[in-house]
C-alpha cells in the first residue's frame, strides 16, 4: 500500500512539473515574441513596481496618475521634530526616492512641504520652505538627476486627514517625459 501512495505522489508531482514547466515554455515563448522594446518596457514597469514597494515600506505613498507621479513622506520620515537638516536615518529612503525618480526621465521635480509645528504662520513657512530646500540639497547631492529642481513652503495650509494626522509631510510631485 504504501508503494502505491508513494507511486501515486511521485506521478502527481511529475504532472504538476510538466504542467508549470509547459507553462514557463509558453509564457517565455510569448515574451521572446515581444520586440525587444516590448520586452525592454516589460521589465522598466517592473523595476518601476518593485521601487515603489521600496518607497511604501519606508513609510512613502505614491499615487500615480498617468505620466504624473505624486510621492508623500510624513516629515518624521526625513526630518528630526523641527530640524532643517536631513536626518541620516533617511539614507535608505532617499536612495530608493532617488532611484524611483531616476527611472524614467522627468524634466523637473516639486517638492512641496507641509507642517503646523510652529508658533506662527511665519515660523510655519520658514520652517517648510527649509525642509523643501534641504531634501531637494539631499536628492541632488544623492544623484537625482532631474533638470529642474524647485522648492515650496506652504506652511500651515492644507492640512489633511483625521486630526491634521498628515499635515506634517513633505510631497514630491513630477512627471515623466516621453521619447518620441
Amino acid at each position: 500500500m504504501k508503494k502505491i501512495f508513494t507511486l501515486l505522489t511521485l506521478s502527481l508531482l511529475s504532472a504538476c512539473l510538466s504542467a508549470c514547466t509547459g507553462f514557463n515554455n509558453d509564457r517565455a515563448t510569448q515574451f521572446q515574441s515581444l520586440t525587444s522594446t516590448q520586452q525592454a518596457a516589460y521589465w522598466q514597469e517592473r523595476n518601476i513596481t518593485h521601487l515603489m514597494h521600496q518607497l511604501q515600506q519606508q513609510g512613502a505613498t505614491v499615487y500615480h496618475y498617468g505620466d504624473a507621479y505624486q510621492i508623500i513622506i510624513p516629515t518624521s520620515k526625513l526630518f528630526n521634530g523641527e530640524a532643517t537638516l536631513v536626518s541620516n536615518n533617511a539614507d535608505s529612503l532617499i536612495k530608493a526616492l532617488v532611484n524611483f525618480i531616476n527611472v524614467r526621465p522627468t524634466a523637473g521635480v516639486r517638492v512641496l512641504a507641509y507642517t503646523n509645528l510652529g508658533t506662527s504662520k511665519e515660523a510655519n513657512f520658514a520652517l517648510t520652505q527649509s525642509w523643501s530646500e534641504a531634501l531637494i540639497n539631499k536628492l541632488r547631492a544623492s544623484g537625482l538627476t532631474a533638470g529642474v529642481l524647485s522648492a515650496q513652503g506652504h506652511g500651515e495650509c492644507d492640512n489633511i486627514g483625521k486630526d491634521n494626522s498628515f499635515t506634517n509631510r513633505v510631497e514630491i510631485h513630477y512627471r515623466i517625459e516621453h521619447e518620441y
